[in-house]
């Protein structure tokens, strides 16, 4: 009986995880086009797929039954309930000042360029 306890609770606890690295991935699926938004769905896809497998070999004993795929659904819809929308939002939050950083240390490189440039040529003259 234990046994079973913990095997539902490790599929709980894939479920959790498989929502954190959805929501890792929601973003910039938001902010890219269309390809590269199916290549992140087909990301999460593969990786969904391949922790239920590890998962199946390895807790299931190379199976995995019902329960244990209830289990990982209920995690996942346990983690979009209870911590989706404080982690969503720190993480575009962060998302958003580091993409205003880039941005910045991008302009300046390019002023700098173009100043670096023009002195050089002024220089050969």
């Amino acid at each position: 009986m234990t046994d079973e306890i913990l095997r539902l609770g490790l599929a709980a606890l894939l479920g959790l995880t498989l929502g954190f690295f959805y929501d890792l991935l929601r973003p910039p699926r938001r902010r890219v086009g269309a390809i590269a938004g199916a290549l992140l769905d087909l990301t999460y896809a593969l990786t969904a797929g391949a922790g239920c497998f590890f998962f199946a070999m390895s807790a299931g004993n190379g199976r995995m039954g019902l329960w244990e795929l209830v289990c990982v659904l209920l995690g996942l819809l346990g983690y979009w309930q209870l911590f989706s929308p404080a982690v969503l939002g720190s993480w575009e939050g962060l998302l958003r000042k580091g993409w205003s950083i880039i941005r910045f240390c991008k302009k300046r490189l390019k002023k700098s360029g173009v100043f670096v440039k023009k002195y050089f040529q002024n220089l050969s003259k």
